[in-house]
């Protein structure tokens, strides 16, 4: 399981490109090819950052995750929270 900002990549940006959108990607080859599964999150008002994800004994992942809006103000910041299965999310 790969989760990653998937966006462009900007030099001129302070950090190198926007926090947005939060995107999922799965490896069933030990991580030689990815298949992007979809975006967690895609609000282009928001920041997705510090990411972490634990998965359980039933093969699912819990993945929490920051999002702040404005983005990249530090002014309102919520912890999310989604339980990750391949191909459905809750939240």
């Amino acid at each position: 399981l790969l989760i990653w900002n998937d966006s462009l990549y900007d030099p001129r940006h302070h950090h190198y490109g926007e926090r947005s959108p939060l995107s999922v990607a799965i490896s069933n080859d030990g991580g030689s090819t990815w298949q992007h599964t979809g975006n967690i999150e895609s609000s282009g008002d928001f920041e997705y950052t510090n990411i972490g994800c634990t998965f359980i004994s039933t093969g699912k992942a819990i993945i929490t995750y920051m999002a702040v809006s404005p983005a990249f103000t530090r002014t309102g910041i919520d912890l999310r929270a989604i339980i990750y299965e391949e191909n459905k999310q809750e939240e």
